[in-house]
């Protein structure tokens, strides 16, 4: 079972629940998936807890609010190859969120005697040759229909077909800003979209000039350690042209329009605008 399922979701349920309804004691342990971890292991997870409830706690964050959102505490269920998927009812006490896998343990392999752990298939770059799932929704029903050895190649035409696509979608404005925007860097190309400055995830950093950034990270998760090595030039970007005219107006841009360029926007928020989305170049931490 992946780490994340075991003991990163247990970990942030604990978190929440204590945070959020501190007068529900039942709801504050760790939730542990059975005969998965040793003792010793849930012992530590669980003394941290405290430390991780007042972390979060200092974010600052309207815990009132995000009490009456959620309502109450959660509970979890595991559904794996070991364990069968649990009856759900009506539970007035408890959200019930159930934590499914498809992993199979392996023994003998990747030389560990106890063998290893497949992941959950979550990482697509590995395996979905660049299929997304815009385009696994709308195609579905050839891709379904598409013997295996086939499909790389269908996939790729269809990746293609997306690429030659005129992009009519428009930027996203970032709340509470009225200037910063998160797009795909398909939409660079559009003429009927201007912005003033323009930061491009993904393109060649030799080519950024004047008010256009360029990072040169990759996609998926290698273009995210990409990024946190190249935060720096977007710290020095953003001051060196919003001082001198905050109105300008800001796209970050990546492939999707809803990765890097999100993590990117954040960053900026975070580092040069106050709550009401208004400039600020008060001294912060580093990144």
């Amino acid at each position: 079972m992946p780490d994340a399922l075991s003991k990163t979701v247990p970990i942030w349920s604990a978190v929440m629940n204590k945070s959020l309804f501190p007068e529900k004691p039942a709801s504050h342990h760790v939730q542990f998936p059975p005969r998965l971890l040793g003792a010793s292991e849930k012992s530590q997870i669980q003394s941290r807890i405290d430390g991780f409830v007042a972390a979060f706690k200092g974010l600052g964050l309207d815990l009132e609010a995000l009490k009456r959102r959620m309502g109450k505490p959660v509970r979890l269920e595991w559904a794996t190859r070991e364990y069968p998927l649990p009856e759900c009812t009506n539970d007035m006490e408890y959200h019930l969120i159930v934590l499914c896998s498809a992993s199979k343990r392996v023994r003998g392999a990747e030389m560990s005697e106890g063998g290893y752990i497949q992941g959950a298939g979550d990482d697509s770059e590995g395996w979905a040759y660049g299929l997304t799932p815009d385009i696994f929704w709308k195609e579905k029903d050839i891709l379904l229909s598409t013997g295996e050895e086939s499909l790389p190649g269908l996939i790729e035409g269809l990746l293609q077909k997306q690429r030659q696509a005129v992009s009519t979608e428009q930027a996203t404005v970032i709340s509470p800003t009225k200037n910063v925007f998160i797009g795909k860097s398909e939409s660079l190309n559009d003429p009927a979209i201007s912005f003033d400055l323009i930061i491009d995830c993904h393109g060649d950093p030799d080519s950024s000039q004047g008010t256009r950034l360029n990072l040169g990270c990759g996609t998926g998760k290698l273009g995210s350690r990409n990024l946190r090595k190249v935060l720096d030039r977007v710290e020095e970007f953003i001051p060196n042209h919003l001082n001198k005219d905050s109105s300008q107006s800001l796209l970050v841009a990546c492939d999707t329009g809803k990765d890097l360029s999100v993590g990117t926007a954040l960053m900026i928020l975070c580092s040069f605008f106050n709550d009401d989305g208004k400039l600020s170049f008060t001294s912060k931490s580093p990144i």
